[in-house]
């Protein structure tokens, strides 16, 4: 991963946590294989301290 300017080495299986605003890209092999899942702020505020519906 890229994050800025510096490039920061990460092996599978892995959870990468990007702050909001942070400039950042990726660059995979040729035989790669998976899954990227990017959550919006909000909804990960929402399922990390529960519902906020009142019912």
């Amino acid at each position: 991963m890229t994050v800025a300017t510096d490039r920061r080495p990460f092996s599978s299986p892995s959870v990468l946590i990007v702050p909001v605003n942070t400039v950042h890209g990726f660059e995979y092999g040729m035989d790669s294989d998976g899954w990227v899942l990017t959550v919006a702020e909000p909804c990960l505020r929402t399922c990390w301290t529960g519902s906020k519906s009142s019912g």
